[in-house]
């Protein structure tokens, strides 16, 4: 029976870290997934939309409030140091997130934002409010895209990892991924035979 531990965090917590450090000591893991993609920003002979692009800056925006860089890459000496195999391309492309998510928001979430934010500015209503949406809006849309692909998402990262435990014959390996990520995957395991568990 192949066994999967799934363990969620929040990315830019050393908490989870270090939480995530002691798991790899006490167990015995033949491979360590975290939930990463290749960074493919843009589709090959296509031009990004708009609406992409400001998804984009949110998500650049996301990252400078998560310092997430930083956490994986402390992950990565560790592991490495083990010789622990380490899959960390296991989620989809950002293009393909970005199709994932709800299409009317999509399209048409950042001028809404970007509407208001004006409006509270030449109106003065208050016209700091303005100034922090018009500061923010790409991070919000960022995040409100980014949640409503979750579901298509956790089959994503299910697919991927299953399809890595079949090719490389692992039978026991612990997952890294967002805590939203944690009950989808772990059901979509279950459904496949894998034994999980969540953590």
């Amino acid at each position: 029976m192949i066994k999967a531990k799934i363990v969620g965090e929040t990315h830019s917590s050393s908490k989870n870290v270090k939480r995530l450090e002691v798991m790899i000591k006490s167990g015995n893991y033949d491979a360590l997934f975290i939930e990463g993609r290749e960074n493919n920003l843009f589709e090959k002979n296509t031009k990004p939309s708009l609406s992409y692009i400001f998804f984009l800056l949110g998500w650049a925006e996301w990252l400078l409030v998560q310092k997430l860089h930083a956490s994986k890459e402390r992950v990565y000496e560790f592991v490495k140091e083990r010789n622990i195999p380490i899959y960390h391309s296991i989620d989809a492309s950002f293009p393909e997130i970005f199709k994932m998510g709800n299409i009317f928001l999509r399209r048409f979430l950042f001028p809404i934002l970007f509407f208001i934010s004006s409006w509270a500015i030449f109106f003065d209503s208050p016209r700091i409010l303005g100034y922090l949406l018009i500061l923010f809006s790409p991070l919000l849309s960022f995040c409100v895209i980014v949640l409503t692909a979750n579901e298509k998402r956790d089959s994503y990262i299910t697919n991927s990892i299953i399809s890595t435990i079949n090719s490389n014959k692992l039978s026991n390996v612990l997952v890294s991924c967002g805590s939203l990520h944690v009950s989808g995957i772990a059901n979509n395991l279950k459904r496949a035979g894998i034994e999980v568990e969540a953590a």
